[in-house]
């Protein structure tokens, strides 16, 4: 009968040992947007290093483990020792035994139900360095098979960070419920999209965590994805915004408060104001202090995806950006354009800020390289751009028309 392991066999155990690597996260559009992120994986189960010594006769294994005993030297002296005995007392029938070193790599993979072992053994693969590449290979195999592994992204870019600021800033929500033992802090954000996740929530779950849910909607309106960050798991993104955010800053900044306060037990914490100035702030934004100087171009983007539309109206490339509880907010983003040349102006009938020709031009150029959402009604304004002033009259222009209104279906 096969023997059991032991847990004086083990020399040494590694288990859920973390591999960081760069991967590439693909946005869900038709033109892909690559980017490179340090990536952490963490893989089930465990590999275990055993060494030892053992004399098999009559039927019988002593096995001599060089943990147990303390060093591989004396083990070997031990094993060397039994067989000697042995040869005294039974010299006619042991002639044939001998000290026999055993030394391999074990994987072992558990689950709910079962527990499966299996062994690399420096003698197959010719060296322990390479027994030892091999077990972790299948260990990482097998984590996967059994659904065990996770990862995680280990840094957000300070440019994703502003970006999401801006998105927060116009299609997300910051709430917080209140509770016995203080607040529920809930984030959420979401897009609307027909042909699967949004390509922006699944960049914010990889980055912020979260839960993904689809809400669907009637009279054939796109259905709508909201991500979900709960608790303390939203103090990762609520930091951010606290930072970064020109019109929430203050909401973050009390929900920020109250986790900080919550983790640390401070019980003398009044929740019960706190939550009470975040359903003030919510319902006044028009004397909500503006932030102009955290303004960027990665958090305008971020806006623009979430508030922005660019279209072709009589043969025009036209672009807004629309935020009605917040006018100031729209004059902040036209003093910001300014510093790049572009000339807007904010339409106060409809509260957006509007932009004609080649200002939209130059506006698409510069949050270009930041956009997730409207990257390719972006690119395709440029190419349309373009085509005007070389005056193309083709039926490319009624192509890109056609595309644009497409895109905005999805």
């Amino acid at each position: 009968m096969k023997r059991k392991l032991q847990a004086s066999d083990v020399e040494w155990k590694r288990e859920c040992i973390p591999r960081t690597e760069k991967t590439t996260l693909i946005d869900n559009t038709t033109s892909t947007k690559q980017q490179d992120v340090e990536m952490e994986y963490i893989y089930g189960g465990s590999v275990s290093r055993i060494v030892r010594y053992y004399v098999h006769a009559f039927n019988q294994t002593k096995r001599f483990n060089c943990t147990l005993i303390g060093d591989d030297a004396k083990a070997k002296v031990l094993a060397d020792a039994y067989l000697a005995q042995l040869k005294l007392e039974r010299a006619p029938k042991t002639t044939k035994a001998k000290v026999l070193r055993e030394s391999f790599w074990n994987v072992e993979m558990c689950t709910k139900t079962i527990s499966t072992r299996k062994n690399f053994t420096d003698a197959v693969y010719g060296s322990s360095e390479k027994a030892e590449k091999a077990a972790e290979l299948y260990r990482r195999q097998q984590s996967d098979i059994l659904g065990q592994t996770t990862s995680r992204i280990l840094d957000v870019p300070d440019d994703f960070r502003r970006y999401t600021a801006g998105f927060c800033d116009g299609d997300g929500c910051i709430t917080a419920n209140l509770r016995c033992s203080g607040i529920t802090a809930h984030i959420a954000l979401s897009q609307s999209r027909n042909d699967g996740i949004p390509s922006v929530i699944s960049r914010l779950q990889a980055y912020y965590g979260g839960q993904v849910g689809r809400k669907e909607r009637r009279n054939n309106v796109r259905a709508s994805w909201l991500l979900s960050i709960c608790g303390q798991k939203s103090l990762k993104i609520v930091i951010d915004l606290s930072k970064f955010c020109v019109l929430k800053h203050q909401q973050a900044q009390i929900v920020l408060d109250c986790l900080r306060a919550q983790a640390a037990g401070n019980i003398s914490y009044d929740f019960r104001n706190a939550h009470t100035q975040l359903r003030v702030l919510k319902k006044k934004y028009k004397d909500t202090p503006i932030q102009a100087d955290r303004m960027t171009v990665p958090y305008l983007a971020g806006f623009f995806d979430a508030e922005g539309c660019i279209f072709i109206s009589d043969l025009q490339l036209k672009a807004s950006i629309t935020k009605r509880s917040c006018h100031r907010l729209l004059q902040t983003i036209v003093a910001f354009l300014n510093q790049f040349g572009i000339t807007s102006c904010v339409d106060s009938s409809k509260s957006s800020v509007t932009l004609f020709g080649a200002e939209v031009d130059k506006f698409a150029k510069l949050i270009l390289p930041y956009s997730i959402v409207k990257k390719d009604q972006l690119q395709l304004g440029i190419e349309f751009r373009k085509l005007h002033v070389d005056g193309d009259e083709s039926n490319r222009r009624k192509e890109i028309d056609l595309e644009m209104r497409r895109l905005k279906r999805l």
